[in-house]
């Protein structure tokens, strides 16, 4: 049930309408909605819609920068998977290839900011 007519109940949303498949993304998209609809009766430009239209841009650099890393993070774990599968089970070299699959998989998690950030 809503709380009033421009801030639904979390259990109201239609995730699929919004563009939202978690949950935890409903605090951000209540407050951009409810900054969305903020402006001064006397102004001749709406600032806020003018911050919405940047905080958009900033979205959609952030995921396109995202989109650009998780490509040479897959890029990087390809040619460690060719290299390892040219090593002997013995190999030295394979302790540090298993340490920078360590490494590819933090980035990995590190890259996951985007699924919060960039959920509209």
């Amino acid at each position: 049930m809503a709380t009033d007519e421009t801030e639904p109940a979390d259990d109201d949303i239609d995730w699929g309408d919004v563009g939202m498949e978690m949950p935890q993304a409903a605090p951000i998209d209540r407050i951009r909605r409810a900054v969305a609809v903020l402006r001064h009766p006397a102004a001749s430009e709406d600032p806020l819609a003018s911050a919405t239209q940047a905080l958009e841009g900033v979205v959609e650099g952030t995921e396109a920068a995202t989109e650009a890393i998780l490509s040479q993070i897959e890029a990087i774990e390809t040619a460690l998977d060719a290299v390892s599968a040219e090593l002997s089970p013995e190999s030295q070299a394979r302790a540090a290839l298993d340490n920078a699959g360590m490494a590819i998989t933090a980035l990995y998690e590190a890259c996951g900011f985007q699924d919060l950030t960039g959920q509209r």
